[in-house]
């Protein structure tokens, strides 16, 4: 799936606003080098439901490699992920990995002040590209990424889906207090409509009409 040609930052930005990935300051200066998000068919596989994402990057600083992909793998009989398979990315430096938080601190020993290092991992939207198990994480990982990140690439850049979501809580709130009341008059409760992912009101649709 080709980037809109001209709009600058998209992908970058429908990564942000989806708000479905965790990221630091080190996410976003790289993922501003990000030029195109494509899914497609895996070539070598027989299954139909097996897919790659292919993240292509221009170069930059960060690491050596121009294109990142993840490859989910899906067991035919269950249909849930079997596996995946990301790219072992060739950081430049371990300062430049994302994952990573590097601190210095002083410490004193006897009359020496000493520099001492230390590493923490830390939450960062490179987390998908790890190859660990994590069964659950990437089976709602790849539906995100099928059924709704890219169908609505353009709603997350416009954030509307955001605005969307949050129209809806605010109706949820009321509708709470509204039969807060009614129980007190003895009333029966009523049952919220559950909300739908990635639902999108009038507004947004005509918003998308003019996008395209």
């Amino acid at each position: 799936m080709n980037n809109e040609e001209g709009i600058p930052d998209y992908w970058y930005k429908c990564l942000k606003n989806s708000k479905y990935f965790p990221d630091n300051e080190k996410d976003d200066k790289i993922l501003l080098h990000l030029k195109d998000v494509r899914i497609k068919s895996s070539p070598e596989s027989t299954n139909t439901l097996d897919f790659i994402l292919e993240f292509e990057f221009s170069a930059n600083e960060f690491f050596t490699e121009t294109i990142l992909t993840k490859t989910y793998i899906y067991d035919a009989k269950t249909e849930e992920i079997e596996k995946t398979i990301g790219t072992e990315i060739s950081w430049t430096s371990k300062d430049k990995n994302p994952r990573i938080k590097i601190s210095n601190k002083k410490t004193k020993k006897g009359k020496k002040i000493e520099m001492k290092t230390t590493e923490t991992s830390v939450p960062s939207f490179f987390d998908i590209f790890a190859n660990e198990i994590k069964e659950d994480v990437n089976q709602d990982e790849a539906t995100f990424f099928k059924e709704d990140f890219f169908p609505n690439s353009m709603e997350y850049y416009l954030n509307l889906i955001e605005d969307e979501i949050d129209e809806d809580d605010d109706m949820d709130e009321i509708d709470e207090e509204d039969d807060d009341d009614d129980s007190d008059n003895g009333k029966d409760k009523k049952k919220s409509k559950p909300k739908q992912a990635g639902g999108l009101s009038k507004d947004a649709d005509k918003e998308k009409c003019k996008n395209q």
